[in-house]
């Protein structure tokens, strides 16, 4: 598995990327995701699925993309769409529904179900 994960100095960016990571590096990379320095973290699979999670330390927005154009967002039943949480991914600071934001946890929960190719077995939208 490759991962890409930001490394921010005010508006200057340098990614890290680590080849052949496992699931263990890869949480402790996510731990690392605290929303000012490292606000992103990218997961590439060998079948051409990508993961990303953005934000930190406590909310995160989750999507999931494939080279056949398809793009998912994990979707929180529970949340509402006029309800916002500000996160910065990527860099970028935006308003987020909480229907689309999730807790350190459920953000843990996607990236083993990943790891583990059972990723569609959580709510996407």
């Amino acid at each position: 598995m490759k991962v890409i994960v930001d490394n921010r100095d005010g508006i200057h960016n340098i990614d890290s990327e680590y080849i052949d990571i496992d699931l263990v590096e890869a949480k402790k990379i996510l731990d690392s995701l605290d929303g000012q320095k490292h606000t992103l973290l990218c997961m590439e699979r060998d079948d051409g699925w990508i993961m990303n999670i953005g934000g930190g330390k406590e909310f995160f927005v989750v999507t999931l993309s494939s080279n056949q154009d398809e793009n998912l967002t994990l979707f929180d039943p529970n949340g509402s769409e006029s309800v916002t949480v500000e996160l910065c991914a990527g860099g970028q600071y935006a308003d987020y529904p909480s229907m689309i934001v999730t807790d350190a946890v459920t953000a843990k929960n996607a990236l083993e179900s990943f790891f583990l190719r059972n990723e569609m077995n959580l709510s996407w939208q």
